[in-house]
């Protein structure tokens, strides 16, 4: 019974791995807390979860961080009638020199 839990779990942490697009990752909570202001927001203003293209099914916006260089990206997946696709919206490279450097870009919902 472990070794099912133990699996069952483990190809949990495999599904959330896979979740993002290859090369990029959630930041961590240290990349977040950069800056105090982020702790105004239940997501530290690095996802949101809202109906972005009117088609009545919830799409997923995130800041990721790259695991190729040191940069952030702002990324949607979104509804299509097939599923979801992710779509790349804004990147920022900093540069060797700023490899820690915590997040910049922020999402929040603006209410028209």
């Amino acid at each position: 019974m472990r070794i099912i839990v133990f699996l069952i779990i483990l190809y949990s942490f495999e599904a959330l791995a896979a979740e993002f697009p290859a090369g990029w990752r959630l930041p961590t909570e240290k990349e977040l807390a950069g800056e105090p202001s982020r702790n105004e927001s239940p997501s530290k203003y690095s996802r949101l979860d809202s109906d972005l293209n009117n088609d009545g099914k919830v799409d997923h916006a995130y800041l990721l961080k790259s695991t190729q260089y040191p940069g952030e990206g702002l990324f949607v997946k979104l509804s299509t009638p097939t599923g979801y696709e992710w779509q790349m919206l804004d990147r920022v490279e900093w540069g060797a020199e700023y490899a820690d450097t915590p997040l910049i870009m922020r999402i929040d919902l603006a209410t028209p």
